[in-house]
């Protein structure tokens, strides 16, 4: 390998991850050796060994969307743990990518923070992809759809794969109007505050695995009296709920829209009974917005691979 990247990828219920999974296995066909760093804290409540950008030649950051924005977790973590480039370094084009359950074109905006805080640091955004994967929250995903999202991502994953190897980056803009919109939403970073307390654990149902304990990103969950317990620096990723294996934790304000368990993607890639156009065979209500997000994707994908 002759060139090394570098992946800060947050991710709550491991979508994100998976998508930043799919773009190291590109990059390598480049000639890249890709380090992926999950933005969590250890057990002691600290960001250990964060590697430095510097020592790179491709740097890129991952995050779902949360509410029209980046989380606000993941934003401190490059703005108090990652270094300033030095004078070498200066100017280093950056690739971002995003993960939501939909392709409104809100989420588009939510990068704006994200990147301004990049170009403080040194780098300059060359790249702002949108990756649709299955919600962690609000809207059930059947498999056919799932499987369709999974697959597509992979696509994109090859995509942001190829203009980095090639340095085809490019500046990345935002709509006034959908960033202010998106920052109204950033209500939902104190709403996440709040909303840690309420959740609650289910005695009866609570096999006592700790594992909400030991995956919480945040080390926000602690064991008082034989159970686990919120404290008020929930950031809402959903991870505790949705990987709890009795189904024993409600996510406050948000029972009832939480999800349980999650997607073996290869297994649904594989299950040739499943298909792989789900959204394309739907026409109304808030599928077209997907239908017209994958005609246009589809298209930039062709564009590079199929021409």
């Amino acid at each position: 390998m002759s060139k090394k990247s570098i992946i800060y990828v947050f991710s709550g219920t491991g979508n994100t991850y998976i998508a930043a999974q799919k773009i190291a296995e590109n990059l390598y066909k480049y000639g890249y050796e890709t380090v992926i760093y999950p933005v969590e804290k250890n057990k002691n409540g600290e960001f250990e060994n964060v590697p430095d950008p510097n020592d790179f030649d491709a740097v890129g950051f991952g995050y779902p969307v949360h509410a029209f924005n980046s989380p606000k977790f993941f934003l401190n973590f490059v703005k108090k743990q990652l270094p300033e480039m030095d004078e070498d370094n200066f100017g280093k084009r950056a690739f971002v990518f995003k993960t939501s359950g939909e392709p409104l074109k809100l989420n588009s905006a939510s990068s704006r923070d994200l990147c301004g805080l990049l170009r403080r640091k040194g780098m300059l955004p060359g790249m702002d992809f949108h990756m649709i994967m299955p919600h962690n929250v609000m809207f059930s995903c059947p498999d056919a759809m799932a499987k369709q999202m999974y697959l597509h991502t992979c696509q994109m994953a090859e995509l942001v794969a190829y203009y980095v190897a090639n340095d085809m980056y490019r500046d990345v803009r935002f709509n006034p109007l959908f960033y202010f919109v998106s920052t109204i939403f950033k209500l939902q970073w104190l709403g996440a505050k709040l909303n840690g307390p309420w959740h609650k654990v289910d005695h009866e149902k609570c096999v006592h695995c700790n594992l909400c304990v030991s995956d919480c990103p945040a080390r926000n969950i602690s064991i008082v009296d034989g159970f686990p317990k919120q404290g008020n620096h929930c950031i809402m990723c959903m991870r505790c709920s949705m990987n709890c294996p009795a189904q024993a934790i409600s996510a406050g304000i948000l029972k009832p829209y939480q999800l349980s368990g999650g997607w073996n993607f290869d297994a649904l890639a594989a299950n040739e009974s499943l298909p792989a156009n789900y959204t394309d065979n739907k026409k109304i209500g808030r599928f077209k917005c997907y239908k017209k997000y994958y005609n246009r994707t589809w298209a930039e994908y062709d564009n590079v691979f199929n021409y």
